[in-house]
């Protein structure tokens, strides 16, 4: 249902209000949140986002390009990029003002939603669909985050666009969809997943035909231009990527298509039932097809799509339909399984841009309990606010675990405890906090189930280093460099524990190749700068000092060293 007399083109103001004032207070309480996870590599320790002199590096590599440069990527996200040094020169390293702006492109995203529901739907079902999507609990990552707001500002651009579509269909100006084809490329440019749009503009002109012509041919004509932005995105980044992407988890296309409807009815679970959420899941890749791991997800999939296919014909109302339409295909880029890392192949975040549909559906179906009662308009508003009300709680529960990265992976471990990249990730902070002997039984778990897991390798040999353990710091460090030969880290540390043993030409060679890898790497040429002066070179090791201290001015190992040996030489 387009808009009618029954939805006049004066919007109230209070309805959106509503929407958007209940999603910014859900979600409040993380304005006091720190910065986690990727943050600290990606904003805190990344020299791209803290000067403009690295803008056209946004365009033409991968996200980690300034950072990772001798890794391949497969993340093509200029303008993601450009959000964050705009917040980086507002807030530097100021933690609430990242997160006021990541809630606020929350919101920004919710009124989208409101928008493109009251298009399609009458009031107050469009607020209800806002609410649903402002405050279900499977956002809490994108909006708790600041690395996720790649995911609700590609929304934000992406709703954009197809309201502007409709308006050009509407009233046949040429500057509407110009205005459109302009929120789609910005949304390409924000996040990869954009790229389904063309799909969301041919349902759109099926389900909501201007005349009698044949739809689908319609449909085609109009994502025509849509696809040709595609085309030069596709160019653009093939060019910047030098190739589409770079997969890395080595997958047979058997593996790929089994692991499909476990990963369906695993997002189809999370929509439903959001509930002990997690960064992380013990979702695994299906090699084979048994009952459980392959015939019954497959068979409960199949079923919900019989019953949303059912429901849009048996009800006729063609924004059940195109919600349809629009959650099934913002869920494709999720099957690209091989550019992401084993065990990290799924996430909340990922369900940002298709819960739109999901949002539109749950608000259809409570407008039409009206329908089923007839003469009881009250049962809608107390669906409505049960349903609200429990995702709303359901989302400030469990958006606590996000205050930190303690309790971010604490929660992970508790919810995927056979997840490596969950028991790293709780590792690597237990690590970093000191913690040393809580970090042992988690890496030797992991290795214990995946003995070639390189980081797990690495943050052992890290852990025994700390412990002062040299000969097994040095043997596990030697099995991750061999593991992945492009992470500086493990060379430099290699280098650190062989000079610890005294194998001074060893460590030189180690820590020369970590530098190669990561000239700015904290610590390499300190280690570096020590290791000269165990063989007897005084002034190369005063140029090490000195290198280190040109890139971290406040390393004072490096200081107190140079000062020392400055001292010692007058």
């Amino acid at each position: 249902m387009t808009k009618t007399e029954e939805n006049p083109p004066a919007r109230a103001w209070h309805l959106p209000a509503l929407v958007c004032g209940v999603t910014f207070l859900t979600y409040v309480t993380t304005l006091w949140f720190h910065f986690n996870y990727d943050d600290n590599p990606q904003i805190l320790e990344n020299p791209a986002v803290h000067s403009w002199r690295y803008f056209t590096s946004y365009f033409s590599g991968h996200v980690w390009s300034v950072t990772r440069p001798n890794v391949a990527g497969s993340f093509y996200r200029p303008l993601f990029l450009v959000w964050l040094r705009l917040n980086y020169g507002l807030f530097g390293a100021h933690a609430m003002g990242w997160h006021l702006t990541t809630i606020g492109v929350h919101v920004a995203a919710t009124y989208m939603v409101y928008l493109l529901a009251q298009r399609l739907m009458r009031e107050p079902a469009a607020a209800i669909a806002g609410l649903i999507f402002g405050v279900h609990p499977v956002h809490v990552e994108v909006a708790t985050w600041i690395s996720a707001v790649s995911d609700s500002l590609m929304t934000v651009f992406f709703i954009a666009a197809v309201l502007c579509f409709a308006n050009s269909r509407e009233r046949q100006k040429p500057a509407w969809m110009a205005l459109s084809l302009l929120c789609y490329a910005l949304a390409l440019l924000t996040k990869e997943p954009a790229a389904t749009l063309p799909f969301v503009i041919v349902a759109y002109a099926c389900f909501y035909p201007e005349d009698s012509s044949p739809r689908w041919r319609t449909g085609l004509q109009d994502a025509a231009p849509y696809v040709a932005i595609t085309v030069a995105y596709i160019v653009a980044r093939a060019t910047a990527l030098r190739g589409f992407s770079h997969p890395v988890t080595p997958l047979s296309t058997g593996q790929v298509f089994l692991t499909f409807p476990s990963l369906l009815w695993f997002y189809l679970r999370m929509l439903l039932f959001p509930f002990r959420l997690s960064l992380d899941y013990d979702l695994a890749y299906v090699s084979a097809a048994g009952f459980h791991s392959f015939v019954l997800p497959l068979i409960v999939v199949l079923l919900a799509a019989g019953l949303l296919f059912f429901w849009a014909k048996r009800s006729r109302d063609a924004a059940v339909g195109f919600a349809s339409i629009w959650l099934v295909a913002a869920l494709l880029p999720v099957f690209d399984l091989r550019v992401l890392e084993q065990g990290d192949f799924v996430h909340d975040r990922y369900l940002y841009l298709p819960s739109v549909g999901f949002a539109i559906l749950l608000a259809a179906a409570i407008a039409q309990l009206s329908q089923v009662k007839p003469g009881y308009p009250a049962l809608r508003f107390a669906a409505a606010a049960v349903v609200v009300g429990a995702l709303a709680l359901g989302a400030t529960r469990q958006e606590v675990y996000w205050a930190n990265d303690l309790a971010l992976f604490q929660q992970a471990v508790a919810v995927a405890p056979q997840n490596d990249v969950a028991c790293n990730n709780l590792g690597g902070i237990l690590l970093m906090n000191g913690r040393y002997q809580e970090a042992v039984p988690l890496y030797l778990a992991i290795l214990q189930r995946t003995p070639q897991d390189w980081l797990a390798n690495r943050s052992l040999g890290l852990t025994y280093y700390r412990l002062g353990e040299w000969s097994q710091a040095q043997s596990l460090l030697a099995r991750a460099t061999d593991l992945r030969q492009d992470d500086p880290t493990s060379f430099a540390y290699f280098g650190a524990a062989e000079m610890q043993l005294g194998n001074f030409a060893q460590a030189e060679k180690h820590l020369r190749q970590a530098l190669g890898l990561f000239p700015q790497g904290m610590g390499y040429h300190y280690f570096l700068g020590m290791v000269l002066e165990k063989e007897g070179l005084p002034e190369a090791a005063k140029a090490e000092y000195r290198a280190e201290l040109a890139n971290h001015g406040q390393h004072e190992g490096a200081r107190l060293r140079l000062a020392q040996m400055q001292a010692a030489g007058g």
